[in-house]
């Protein structure tokens, strides 16, 4: 009997209606930061993050997915508000975000700075009051979220990124910059979607471990994406993997993490086999090329 694949689609759609629920109304003043908001956040987007979260709260004892929805749709705003800051003047001057001009280009400046700290204050205020969990269960993912944002997460990898200056042979910093910016939040949304499912220490930490590659090879696959884009083969306008090592040798490493990845929820069993059809399919064709946004 040929197995159901996993409706990931599906788990988008289910995402973005509660997002549009639960996003300050654009009919409510001030009208202009709500439309700022709803238009940073519900732009066309592949929802990755929330999705795992989704996926890793179908593993455990409570496997209940529909519990971690609010928790997804939380670090959904986070990675929003993420975008919203990496693309303002004084970090990369950006002109497109998701297909469209970004939220500074649409809403001006300041206003865009308002919504990213608006998208960060409504996450935690939605975790706060989801009513499907314990308040203990809350508050750890607060802590995680909290964690994910702060100077060893977001923050810390974009002043990294701004500042820093990595050199081809420092692929310890390099890595250290990309798990920061791009790995942290894959593994919050695992990590907040295991504790959701209520799994025991040893499959969460696998859990974890699953993200933390997952998110390394993502930031890879972006950076083999942007060195075809720019139609060179070792080098790119900033320091990234490629020009570290080469293109092939990314290539290899790409499918080492990914294959680490695997291994480390293989205990989960079946539990693991969504997890494992999220991975293949987010990457599908990357080792030969394919396209990766590791902001999407």
């Amino acid at each position: 009997m040929q197995r159901r694949a996993t409706d990931f689609n599906g788990m988008r759609t289910l995402i973005e209606a509660r997002l549009t629920e639960i996003l300050p109304a654009d009919t409510l003043p001030p009208q202009n930061l709500g439309r700022a908001i709803r238009y940073a956040t519900l732009a066309p987007g592949k929802r990755l993050r929330g999705i795992l979260t989704l996926l890793a709260a179908a593993t455990g004892p409570r496997a209940e997915m529909r519990r971690a929805l609010d928790t997804a749709c939380a670090i959904e705003m986070v990675h929003a508000a993420s975008l919203v800051i990496d693309d303002l003047p004084i970090m990369d001057n950006a002109m497109l975000r998701r297909g469209q001009p970004c939220t500074h280009r649409v809403f001006g400046e300041d206003t865009a700075m308002l919504t990213a700290l608006a998208l960060l204050n409504r996450a935690f205020g939605v975790i706060a009051a989801d009513g499907a969990l314990s308040a203990n269960l809350r508050n750890e993912i607060v802590v995680l979220l909290h964690q994910a944002v702060g100077t060893q997460g977001l923050i810390g990898g974009q002043e990294l990124d701004l500042h820093e200056t990595f050199t081809t042979d420092d692929l310890t910093g390099l890595s250290e910059m990309y798990q920061r910016k791009t790995g942290i939040l894959f593994i919050a949304a695992a990590d907040a979607g295991g504790r959701i499912a209520a799994l025991d220490a040893t499959a969460l930490t696998g859990l974890r471990s699953f993200a933390r590659y997952l998110g390394l090879a993502y930031q890879l696959a972006d950076d083999l994406s942007d060195v075809r884009d720019a139609g060179v083969t070792e080098q790119a306008d900033q320091p990234n993997m490629v020009a570290a090592i080469g293109a092939e040798r990314t290539r290899r490493l790409f499918e080492k993490l990914l294959q680490h990845a695997v291994r480390q929820i293989a205990p989960l069993g079946h539990a693991a086999v969504p997890l494992e059809d999220f991975a293949r399919q987010l990457f599908k064709g990357v080792s030969v090329g394919a396209t990766a946004d590791a902001h999407g």
